[in-house]
């Protein structure tokens, strides 16, 4: 098992987070859209990401768990990175089964920048944000997904049927 240095991965997000800033700001109400603040905590004790808005930073920003979002993946083995369960299973927004920890920190890059844009557009755009989950996140996070991250992914219904396969396998041997 082999595994690319902490400033490759911070470089991952860095893309991610550019491309769904540009991509977003094709969208209504979006033009003017960015990050005032952007932080990657490789702490341990992080355990999970956020975006949002930070007034003491001025506006949206996302902070993210680095080292929950790099998952340490054998060669070759199939991981399921788990999306929240009310929508786990939509075929757009919801989890995926992935070989490259790439992805997941993709994953959750996108899924913060579309948190950051429902508040930019509640604090700078005066529009209701909806609930933190609800369907104006689910658009934007639509939006990012399906023209950013899910083009990349492999067939995910081969993953998952060989994912299942091995779970099956371990769980048999147990």
């Amino acid at each position: 098992m082999s595994f690319k240095p902490k400033e490759y991965y911070t470089s991952i997000a860095n893309l991610y987070k550019q491309d769904a800033i540009n991509l977003l700001r094709n969208t209504p109400n979006l033009s003017e859209f960015d990050l005032a603040w952007t932080n990657f905590d490789w702490s341990s004790n992080r355990t999970c990401s956020r975006g949002g808005w930070y007034a003491n930073k001025n506006g949206a920003g996302v902070n993210i768990a680095m080292s929950k979002a790099v998952p340490r993946i054998p060669d070759k083995e199939i991981y399921r990175v788990y999306e929240y369960k009310s929508f786990d299973h939509d075929p757009t927004i919801g989890g995926i089964y992935i070989r490259e920890p790439e992805f997941k920190v993709g994953l959750i890059m996108l899924h913060e920048v579309a948190h950051a844009a429902q508040y930019w557009l509640k604090y700078m755009k005066n529009k209701n944000p909806g609930t933190p989950h609800g369907d104006l996140w689910k658009r934007l996070y639509a939006c990012l997904r399906s023209n950013i991250l899910n083009p990349q992914l492999e067939n995910q219904k081969e993953l998952r049927l060989n994912y299942e396969k091995n779970v099956k396998k371990l769980t048999q041997a147990a």
